[in-house]
């Protein structure tokens, strides 16, 4: 169990490293999709827009999350995973996230959960969902406590 643990930590931490490594290398992207999600995932961002399979999935991140960010950093803090089967588990995670706005060069926070589900196949875990609950997103200079950009 432990070691089913720490191989989604690094699942996660994949996810991250490829997402936010898209900006110098969009091959990243591939790597995501190819390494990271389930052929049939489901990535849920709430009021910014979901998408399920593959290419849906390539859409989105490249249309919505690349069409508007130029930068973006993850840190992810607090996982809960609890392995539910030998092929199923859930995950939480608190994210932390500094990122650019593409339109107008705008620095600004992101913040919130991640609400995974995995699943195993052939030996390696895969994320299956991803559902995103938002707490802010904000203008750098203006805070979290003065303006959130996300729409509610």
């Amino acid at each position: 169990m432990l070691e089913d643990i720490e191989e989604i930590k690094k699942l996660k931490a994949k996810y991250c490293y490829c997402v936010d490594g898209y900006y110098e290398d969009p091959s990243n992207l591939d790597l995501l999709l190819k390494e990271v999600f389930a052929e049939d995932a489901l990535v849920d961002f709430g009021p910014l827009g979901s998408a399920k399979g593959r290419e849906e999935i390539r859409n989105y991140y490249a249309n919505m999350v690349y069409g508007m960010l130029s930068f973006s950093m993850h840190m992810l803090l607090n996982p809960l995973i609890e392995i539910k089967s030998e092929n199923k588990a859930t995950g939480k995670w608190y994210f932390f996230a500094p990122g650019t706005m593409r339109e107008n060069n705008l620095a600004g926070w992101l913040a919130g959960m991640y609400n995974d589900e995995y699943e195993k196949k052939g030996g390696k875990w895969f994320i299956k969902s991803q559902r995103v609950k938002w707490f802010f997103g904000t203008p750098y200079d203006k805070g979290w406590s003065k303006e959130d950009m996300i729409p509610k």
